[in-house]
């Protein structure tokens, strides 16, 4: 997550990782990838069945490493992505969302057939 165009998370790496294991349950480590180019690792995935439903197909997590990023792997990734979603999990459509700040994101979404179906605002204070 470092240096991403998203907003920057108030949680730690364990924390993240206790929040997927609640929303998914403990089967949420079987969903997470390493994704290597040769023997090298690049980024990952984290493909799911959003809970509640039975057919869509989310990426919880989906990420190029700092050093990989802006070499156009990403789009590639994403498309390798769905194919996981829809061959392994069974997902008929995909749900993703990115902060509209995050340009590379956005365009991934559109060089793989994503459309835009809803924008939302979230809000927040930081002292209470």
């Amino acid at each position: 997550m470092v240096h991403s165009p998203n907003a920057p998370s108030s949680l730690n790496i364990d924390e993240h990782m206790k929040s997927v294991e609640i929303e998914l349950g403990p089967s949420y480590i079987n969903s997470c990838m390493i994704v290597l180019e040769k023997t090298k690792p690049i980024g990952v995935i984290m493909p799911h069945i959003e809970p509640g439903t039975k057919e869509e197909g989310r990426l919880f997590y989906f990420g190029i490493i700092p050093s990989e990023r802006g070499r156009g792997k990403s789009k590639q990734l994403h498309r390798q992505a769905l194919q996981v979603l829809r061959d392994d999990f069974q997902a008929s459509y995909y749900i993703g969302s990115t902060s509209q700040n995050n340009e590379p994101m956005l365009k991934t979404f559109m060089a793989n057939g994503c459309k835009v179906i809803e924008k939302s605002k979230v809000y927040k204070k930081k002292r209470v």
